[in-house]
């Protein structure tokens, strides 16, 4: 198994409460885990990985995700299964040893704007309290 990165444990994505999926990263790959609701048959799921966008959901239903990777891929090595009642999505990185700060490029920019509004919110405490 490839070297993990800092923190052992998986990432979730959470929106509104419920966890949309979870993640991990090693020096080679990213991998995203989500739950498969008990009544979809995993015949009935559709994944298509491509080297900056990543579509996943379930077939003739609109897609559950729909968004760009935050960094290329090799589609030729990466690919999805279902175990234990879980979809596994493994991305394997182009460039291997890059620490990706998501998966999805909209998770990235997401966060980027949360840290921005919490240091602002810092930034104007400290102004009051001079």
């Amino acid at each position: 198994m490839a070297e993990k990165l800092a923190p052992e444990k998986r990432h979730s994505f959470v929106h509104n409460g419920n966890t949309v999926f979870e993640w991990d990263q090693t020096l080679d790959e990213v991998n995203m885990y989500i739950k498969r609701p008990m009544e979809v048959r995993p015949q009935q799921f559709h994944c298509v990985i491509r080297s900056n966008h990543l579509t996943f959901g379930i077939k003739g239903s609109p897609p559950f995700l729909d968004h760009d990777l935050a960094h290329p891929v090799k589609t030729d090595c990466s690919f999805w299964t279902i175990e234990d009642d879980i979809m596994h999505i493994t991305l394997q990185k182009r460039d291997k040893g890059q620490m990706w700060a998501s998966p999805l490029r909209v998770m990235a920019s997401w966060i980027l704007m949360q840290l921005i509004l919490s240091r602002s919110v810092l930034c104007s405490r400290d102004f009051r309290k001079r």
